[in-house]
């Protein structure tokens, strides 16, 4: 069986953190106590060249003990702190940059390297994309309210995708937030289509090219079962499934106010690194949608 050869991987984000002093930011970064918060259960990070940036546990993917994290400063700056990570087969540097901006603070992440943590086509970007949507949402989170959102578990390489998070926000409006194209545009679809009842057209408008030449619409095409407020199931397709699954959506009111929001995603491929491609796609949207209904800051990653 012939390898694929290494990718060549850039992640670029700029991250807004309103009402976040940048110093207090920086320290959220470079400090133990609060990264085995917002990051990882394990933590060693030494802001000095040639000291470790390490972080490990259930929340990071394919780095579940200290054995796999190897991450090693190599620049440090005012508010600044880049590090080398070996993650699998991705041989990478990370640069993170806190900075006053407008209202706040922002952080500025470039994690480039060469080489795959999964074998599939592209995944390994999404993987990278998604860690950080996830690690930049709690530490949002974090600074806002001293926990984090979701801290998923990928040491189970098998189970399925259950999330569940709360959200400061009525039962209504987070199902406004599922199932109303102008309000899913602005922090997962792209030119969302709806027809709000069961066998009705659902699509989140994201189109894949299979490097080919050809394009498909992959996610979500139809509502199974709904009911409002309360449920949303849809079908889900992705070819490199080889099957359609199923994902639902479930409100819980927590008051008037509040909302837990449970998201089960069943019936995918069953191997290891597809299943937690979907669980961390799946918490950083979920926390993505928290803090946009919070605050109304949303980080858009187009599919």
């Amino acid at each position: 069986m012939t390898r694929p050869e290494p990718e060549h991987l850039k992640f670029e984000r700029t991250f807004r953190m309103p009402g976040i002093e940048a110093d207090r930011l920086f320290e959220a970064l470079t400090e133990p106590r609060h990264a085995r918060v917002w990051l990882a259960s394990g933590v060693r990070i030494e802001p000095k060249i040639g000291g470790p940036y390490a972080f490990w546990g259930p929340s990071v993917p394919f780095c579940p003990s200290e054995r796999e994290a190897t991450q090693r400063v190599t620049e440090v700056g005012e508010r600044s702190i880049a590090f080398r990570w070996r993650w699998r087969a991705l041989d990478s540097l990370v640069r993170l940059c806190a900075a006053p901006a407008s209202g706040g603070a922002e952080l500025r992440i470039v994690h480039e390297g060469t080489g795959r943590l999964v074998e599939r086509e592209r995944a390994s970007v999404w993987f990278v994309t998604d860690f950080w949507r996830l690690a930049c949402g709690n530490l949002h989170q974090y600074l806002r309210s001293g926990e984090p959102a979701i801290m998923p578990d990928f040491t189970d390489p098998h189970s399925g995708v259950l999330l569940s998070v709360v959200i400061e926000a009525p039962a209504s409006r987070v199902f406004e937030s599922l199932t109303e194209p102008g309000v899913m545009d602005r922090w997962i679809s792209m030119k969302a289509r709806v027809e709000p009842c069961v066998g009705g057209v659902y699509a989140y408008g994201w189109v894949m090219d299979d490097g080919k030449g050809k394009s498909e619409e992959v996610g979500p095409q139809r509502i199974r079962r709904m009911e409002r407020d309360r449920l949303l199931v849809t079908d889900w397709h992705y070819s490199a499934d080889g099957r359609v699954s199923e994902v639902e959506w479930r409100l819980e009111p927590l008051g008037e106010s509040r909302t837990r929001l449970t998201l089960r995603h069943e019936g995918m491929r069953d191997e290891a690194d597809n299943r937690a491609g979907y669980r961390g796609g799946w918490t950083s949207f979920l926390v993505e949608l928290k803090i946009f209904l919070e605050t109304g800051v949303v980080e858009r990653t187009p599919v």
